[in-house]
């Protein structure tokens, strides 16, 4: 398997789950929502 594509779906699946992390909770609470993994899911 090609080094290349691992990192790739390394890094497709972070995303994934950071992004997914992020958007489960209430939108109006803004504790539900860490400010650490907004900077993560943006970088």
């Amino acid at each position: 398997m090609n080094p290349e594509k691992v990192v790739f779906g390394f890094f497709i699946v972070l995303s994934l789950t950071l992004n997914f992390g992020f958007f489960v909770g209430d939108i109006d609470n803004p504790a539900h929502h860490d400010k650490w993994e907004l900077f993560a899911v943006i970088v």
